[in-house]
């Protein structure tokens, strides 16, 4: 009876398992499996239900512990649940070994296999286990297994394995990845196209199946970066821009588009702010690598060197140029930045040998070149420029430079030559633009040197392909008339203007002043204030114009008091005005003059002997004479002055 009880038991609980491992409740799953083992040991499955809950779950390092102290005969082959843990904690390599231990006909081993060897960069193998999955087996997950296939064959064409991008495409992952692959082509119109596709059905798609806005916009962060890259490369940088910035305020958490918003977001400014990279680089810089690709990874430690080669940061360069070497072997890109960094430390024999080193492409002899001539080498430079590839060495830029230098050594053979060589060589190509612009510059420095002959010779080529261009056929006029050529009258009938003259008011135009000041003084048509008839000039009819300014009168003004007649005055002229003495000179007047002399009148009034003496004696009343009122004291009144206590220190 027991027996049967447990019986019973046993299959509620396994009934039970179902049940959750269909619902996705893995944390009731792993409990359940744990009864089971309690009461039911021998029951092995349940060992293996309660480590794929774990797993499930995230909790990697339980699952390890499970793995470890379960015996093998009850848990059985546990390599794949292994080699997972391991991918999932980004321990690739001992994961990939790990594999190697389990069934490799399953068809959940190979697809891990194939996520291990994509991690690992080994692109053409993990291309060829998906194709094996998508033959073998079918399921709901074959349209994201077939979107992985779509990413290999994106990043193999980066690599150089050339191969068509995939047609029929379901879903907008698929879009997506086949969009990389366009831009990994450089076909950038048709991927621009179908990462507008991919938006619409993201949104659409997410909308229909009731997921929440903030997880639309994460899901649509990616393609949008993805496409402001595409403009960029387009040059719509102000689009590009837009785009990023509104990506950029929604924060997303994806790291590959997180990563890719800071690295370009600073690139589509046409004046890059160093400090604002900076701050950005070192953002993306801090990010989770583990989740980036090495391209990537490269990218962003190639950026940060530039970034501290700009800002004059000459240690922090130098660490990270040798992280880079570390990390990812001889880059070309960091050979030189490193020389850069010794020519910006004017150490040029350093930068000379350093560049040395670099692979020998373009950019080096470039390079190269620019130090030798900034040195004072100036044919050393010159014959490196002449080793670079005919395409560059003949273009427009390269051949005005070496030119230039060669009229500073005052070599006329040589520049003709050079001239001559460069216009031979774009004759035979077709792109016309550059071997106009050849001609018009070879026309011009043929004519310095007095070869008019030659010079009518490239301009008659240009305005062969060109007949329309008005500079081309102003400077062929001068060359015709420097020589005499009655082609040039016939020539400079194409300059006039085509409309009649019937049209034209010659008195208007003589009258009016803005063709000498300009169009900000033309007359406008249809404007009121200018239709004045001149009978209202003549009777002086115009309106008054009123005043708008209020006018403004002083703080003290009393309008029963007429204003000061010498208000328009300076101040030394009016009348009131004081001047100030020097101190030194001040006492000048005193002690000068007679000392005691006195007039007959005053004398007399001062005898006393003359009185009668039966008049009483009375002394004079002597009165202080009071001096003539000068200019000084006919000043105004003025306020009394406070008396000021001086502070002795």
């Amino acid at each position: 009876m027991a027996n049967t009880g447990g019986q019973s038991n046993l299959r509620q609980l396994v009934a039970e398992l179902q049940k959750v491992h269909t619902s996705g409740d893995y944390d009731r799953a792993v409990k359940t499996a744990a009864k089971i083992i309690r009461s039911f040991p021998k029951e092995n499955y349940a060992y293996k239900c309660k480590l794929v809950g774990l797993i499930q779950m995230g909790k990697l390092d339980e699952a390890t512990a499970f793995i470890e102290e379960t015996p093998v005969a009850k848990i059985g082959n546990v390599a794949f649940e292994n080699a997972y843990i391991l991918y999932r904690r980004n321990e690739t390599e001992k994961a990939l070994d790990m594999l190697q231990k389990a069934d490799q006909s399953d068809p959940g081993v190979i697809e891990l296999k194939a996520q291990l060897l994509f991690r690992m960069e080994r692109y053409q193998e993990a291309k060829e286990l998906l194709i094996q999955i998508l033959k073998s087996s079918s399921d709901d997950n074959d349209f994201l297994r077939r979107a992985n296939l779509i990413t290999v064959e994106s990043l193999l064409e980066a690599s150089g394995v050339q191969s068509e991008p995939q047609s029929d495409l379901d879903g907008f992952e698929q879009m997506y990845n086949v969009a990389c692959h366009l831009i990994e082509k450089e076909e950038y119109e048709k991927a621009l196209k179908l990462l507008d596709k991919a938006v619409v059905l993201c949104k659409k798609t997410l909308t229909e199946n009731g997921d929440p806005e903030e997880d639309i916009d994460e899901e649509l962060a990616i393609i949008k970066v993805q496409k402001g890259f595409v403009l960029q490369k387009l040059g719509k940088n102000d689009e590009a821009l837009k785009i990023y910035s509104a990506v950029y305020d929604k924060n997303p958490s994806d790291t590959n588009a997180k990563a890719t918003l800071l690295n370009n977001l600073p690139t589509t400014r046409r004046d890059v702010v160093v400090k604002d990279a900076r701050l950005k680089i070192k953002t993306a810089a801090q990010l989770d690598k583990t989740k980036l690709s090495k391209r990537q990874q490269r990218v962003l430690l190639f950026n940060t060197a530039l970034i501290n080669l700009l800002s004059n940061q000459r240690e922090p360069c130098k660490k990270i140029l040798a992280e880079l070497q570390t990390k990812f072997g001889k880059l070309n890109e960091a050979v030189l930045v490193e020389t850069a960094l010794f020519v910006r430390q004017k150490d040029i024999q350093s930068a000379l040998a350093t560049l040395s080193k670099a692979d020998d492409t373009s950019e080096a002899h470039l390079l190269k070149a620019q130090i030798l001539i900034n040195s004072g080498q100036v044919e050393e430079g010159i014959q490196v420029l002449q080793k670079l590839p005919d395409q560059l060495k003949y273009a427009p830029a390269i051949v005005s430079l070496i030119v230039g230098l060669r009229q500073v050594q005052n070599n006329e053979q040589v520049i003709l030559k050079t001239i001559e060589e460069a216009e031979s060589y774009w004759s035979k190509q077709k792109n016309s633009k550059t071997h106009q612009v050849l001609l018009v510059k070879g026309a011009h420095i043929y004519s310095l040197y007095g070869k008019h002959d030659k010079a009518i010779g490239f301009l008659e080529k240009a305005y062969a392909a060109d007949s329309e261009n008005p500079v081309v056929i102003c400077r062929l006029i001068k060359a015709y008339g420097i020589v005499g050529n009655p082609k040039a009258e016939k020539l400079m009938e194409k300059l006039k203007p085509s409309g009649s003259e019937g049209a034209v008011n010659v008195d208007e135009l003589e009258e009016n002043d803005w063709v000498i000041y300009g169009q900000k003084y033309k007359k406008k048509e249809g404007n009121k204030k200018d239709e004045i008839e001149d009978t209202e000039i003549v009777t002086g009819k115009l309106r008054k114009r009123k005043r708008k300014r209020k006018v403004v009168l002083p703080k003290n003004y009393d309008p029963n008091v007429p204003p000061d007649p010498e208000r328009w005055l300076p101040k030394s002229e009016r009348t009131a005005f004081k001047k100030k003495l020097n101190k030194k000179f001040k006492d000048k007047d005193i002690g000068r003059g007679t000392q005691g002399a006195a007039n007959d009148a005053m004398a007399e009034k001062m005898d006393y002997s003359h009185d009668s003496p039966g008049q009483p004696h009375s002394s004079p009343a002597v009165s202080s004479p009071k001096p003539a009122e000068g200019p000084r004291q006919k000043g105004p009144a003025g306020k009394a002055k406070k008396k000021q206590n001086k502070k002795r220190f």
